[in-house]
């Protein structure tokens, strides 16, 4: 058909390249990876006082972490189906 082209998200080179850096990512990379995430959110939700903001993230993820399992961090309240993980 004439003027049908594929679209692509993404270009081709630019993914696997993220993919790449991604892969190589280790404990002490996602663990500055959350504290930026949380210092941002936390400078957004409260730009005039963002120890505030910083001390709620900080807060929520320390209260995150009750009840999870230690080894994969899967949820221990089980209530529903879709919370458990498949065998």
């Amino acid at each position: 058909m004439q003027g049908v082209r594929e679209v692509r998200p993404w270009p081709a080179g630019g993914a696997s390249d993220l993919t790449a850096l991604a892969l190589k990512f280790g404990t002490w990379e996602f663990f500055w990876l959350a504290t930026l995430g949380v210092v941002v959110a936390g400078s957004l939700c409260a730009p005039a006082d963002s120890m505030k903001g910083w001390i709620a993230g900080f807060l929520g993820l320390l209260l995150n972490t009750v009840g999870q399992d230690g080894i994969h961090a899967w949820s221990s309240r089980r209530s529903s189906a879709r919370s458990s993980p498949s065998p």
